[in-house]
């Protein structure tokens, strides 16, 4: 359970290492028979998707922390938000209930705080990693 509570820093690293591993496939080997030449294509293209999707999920992440955010500097009284990870709500990966402390936010404290209270507070996991 505790791995989970760095679900975002794990994704992060393996974004970083599959852009790493792009970066060293983008100059292509010398010469190669024909079906290393396949797998190493085949793999150039899983990376490729990889990244993508990634891309796409962080700036969902993004997104989804920005709007908390300003959710916080506009509504202080927010008490707590539901933080669902996955395909779909019908069958998510991952649920978070992110419960925020009754802290005084003023427009400066949550600005520069806000990212690190939000990471301390995504601690407790409601449900776990459906297969």
């Amino acid at each position: 359970m505790v791995r989970d509570f760095m679900v975002l820093q794990n994704l992060e690293n393996e974004f970083a290492s599959l852009k790493e591993e792009m970066t060293e496939m983008a100059l292509p080997p010398g010469e190669m028979k024909p079906s290393d030449q396949r797998k190493y294509n085949t793999r150039k293209r899983e990376v490729r998707r990889r990244i993508k999707k990634q891309e796409k999920l962080m700036n969902g992440l993004s997104s989804v922390f920005s709007a908390l955010q300003k959710a916080l500097d506009e509504v202080p009284s927010i008490e707590g938000v539901l933080l669902i990870l996955g395909g779909s709500l019908v069958r998510p990966l991952f649920v978070y209930d992110i419960t925020i402390s009754h802290g005084r936010f003023d427009a400066g404290s949550a600005n520069e705080r806000g990212a690190s209270k939000l990471a301390q507070s995504v601690s407790r996991k409601v449900s776990y990693f459906l297969a």
